[in-house]
């Protein structure tokens, strides 16, 4: 259903599975996360972060972590930036680089999240913008947000997804 965009069907059919107390860890994880991913394409984010945020008991400790980034997303994309803030401090903190090295979903949670949270500081950098005069106080400024941009986007060339490289260095 979840492929056909039957987004809520889709949900309704993985609550009766979980409510069976599934055995299977990634199974469960997996389905805890389609339904929140539901929620996103509804352009739901509440819904999203609160199916993460009551099914997260439930989750693996790997999937804590995604769970954790992807939370910090969904409460960035919904203007909370301060629970964001949290949430990132909580999902970096929790991110293990060896334990990760063959979880993609964790590495493009992860990446995804340092993408995002970098948008801000894009937008601040384009709105600075030069005048018809050389003000070398702007070029220094713009100078230092290019480079401070550069390092930031570098760390998310390090989770290896390939969706969000390719985006931080468009």
């Amino acid at each position: 259903r979840q492929g056909l965009g039957q987004y809520q069907k889709a949900d309704a059919n993985y609550r009766k599975l979980l409510s069976r107390r599934l055995s299977n860890v990634k199974m469960r994880d997996e389905i805890i996360f389609a339904m929140a991913e539901n929620a996103e394409q509804r352009g739901q984010w509440q819904t999203a972060m609160q199916t993460l945020s009551n099914n997260y008991k439930q989750l693996s400790n790997g999937a804590r972590t995604r769970a954790k980034a992807r939370m910090a997303d969904y409460y960035l994309q919904s203007g909370s930036t301060k629970k964001a803030r949290r949430h990132r401090r909580e999902a970096l903190k929790a991110f293990k680089p060896k334990k990760a090295k063959s979880d993609m979903p964790l590495k493009d949670a992860m990446a995804r999240m340092e993408y995002n949270y970098l948008q801000s500081s894009h937008q601040r950098y384009l709105k600075l913008q030069l005048t018809d005069r050389l003000d070398n106080k702007i070029v220094a400024a713009k100078t230092k947000q290019l480079e401070t941009l550069e390092k930031k986007y570098q760390k998310v060339l390090k989770y290896q997804s390939p969706p969000w490289p390719l985006r931080a260095c468009y």
